[in-house]
C-alpha cells in the first residue's frame, strides 16, 4: 500500500497517484474515472462507459424502423447549421 498527502487547489481537494501506479491500469492524464464510495475508501476506476461519437451512434440506429412520435417532433424542427458528425 502506497500513503500520499491529500492536497487543496482551488474548492477542490486533490490527491497525486504515482504514474506507474497509474499506468498499470492503461490510464494516463486527461483519462476518464469513475469516482465511488465504497464504505469509508474512495474508488478510482477507468470509466466503464465508453464515449462514442455521433457518426458512431448513428451507425447503431435502424432507420428502416418508424420513427416515434417524440423523434418525428424533433424531425421537423430546423438545423442551426452547427451540427458536427465526425466524430
Amino acid at each position: 500500500m502506497r500513503t500520499t498527502t491529500l492536497r487543496q487547489s482551488g474548492s477542490s481537494i486533490i490527491v497525486s497517484l504515482p504514474k506507474t501506479l497509474v499506468e498499470q491500469i492503461g490510464l494516463g492524464p486527461n483519462a476518464p474515472v469513475d469516482i465511488t464510495l465504497q464504505g469509508d475508501s474512495i474508488m478510482i476506476a477507468p470509466q466503464k462507459r465508453k464515449r462514442i461519437g455521433l457518426k458512431a451512434r448513428l451507425a447503431q440506429c435502424d432507420f428502416s424502423q418508424p420513427a416515434s412520435v417524440e423523434d418525428a417532433a424533433w424531425l421537423d424542427l430546423p438545423s442551426l447549421g452547427g451540427e458536427r458528425i465526425d466524430e
